[in-house]
């Protein structure tokens, strides 16, 4: 093989690989469900029929309003903390007609971080994913805090012993 046959072939590789990254389906952009950065959180909370959890952040400890002398698990509200960041799989405007359509009319579940309304509807059976409501903006996000909501306070509560 003539080194110009090598170089076509170089060339001909070369062309065919900037053709496949060009048409080749892209990933979906990531979308977090909110800009709004967890260490910035003042107040949290966690709503639901039979009740009402306020905590509220005093310097780097959290504490439940209710029980002001008990420290909180940080670990634990950090991965609530999470649904800040957590990936939006599909957004959609919010019409009147859709929000029973997705459990959101009347929500069994709320989160409210300081004044961020977070809705929750049902789970979509096909995908596993959760409605939320959001500003207006209906979202699928993972189902992984649903177990806030149905834990009792001592979930919350530091089992280790304090830090000196």
């Amino acid at each position: 093989m003539s080194s110009i046959q090598r170089l076509n072939l170089f060339l001909l590789i070369i062309i065919m690989i900037l053709a496949a990254l060009k048409f080749l389906p892209k990933d979906s952009e990531y979308y977090s469900l909110t800009t709004v950065a967890p260490d910035n959180i003042q107040s949290i909370t966690i709503s639901s029929q039979n009740r009402q959890l306020v905590f509220k952040r005093n310097d780097q400890q959290w504490l439940l309003v209710s029980s002001p002398e008990q420290a909180i698990e940080k670990r634990t509200l950090s991965k609530l903390l999470g649904i800040l960041k957590t990936h939006s799989y599909r957004q959609f405007e919010n019409t009147e007609n859709n929000l029973s359509a997705f459990g959101l009319n009347a929500p069994l579940y709320q989160l409210t971080l300081d004044k961020l309304f977070i809705r929750f509807g049902i789970t979509d059976p096909v995908e596993n994913l959760r409605y939320v409501l959001l500003n207006d903006k209906i979202h699928l996000i993972n189902d992984l805090y649903l177990q806030f909501f149905l834990a009792d306070e001592s979930f919350f509560f530091q089992k280790a012993d304090k830090e000196h």
